[in-house]
């Protein structure tokens, strides 16, 4: 039995501990958007990445489903430098996260 809850505390620390873990990527996220560090943003993702917001939460594909966005790296970068363009008037002022 001592071994069974010693398993458990064992097993509720580590997912804690990842929860702390993403916690804290998204914080770090959420800053370098709105901050618009949008190039240290994009490094955070492998080349193969893709950012995805879907219209729904039920959505679970982002092929089969129309999506507020789903970018690969390359239309990250596009994105990216659409958003550096001084003449961007949709984000004045800045769009945030929080």
């Amino acid at each position: 039995m001592a071994q069974t809850a010693s398993g458990l505390k064992e097993g509720i620390e580590a997912v804690e501990a990842s929860e702390r873990s993403i916690i804290k990527f998204i914080t770090r996220e959420v800053e370098l958007l709105d901050t618009r560090r949008f190039e240290e943003w994009a490094e955070l993702f492998t080349e193969d990445g893709f950012y995805w917001a879907p219209v729904s939460p039920d959505q679970t594909d982002p092929r089969e489903h129309v999506s507020l966005f789903y970018d690969d790296r390359k239309a990250m970068r596009t994105r990216i430098a659409r958003l550096r363009h001084p003449q961007i008037h949709v984000q004045t002022p800045p769009s945030r996260t929080r």
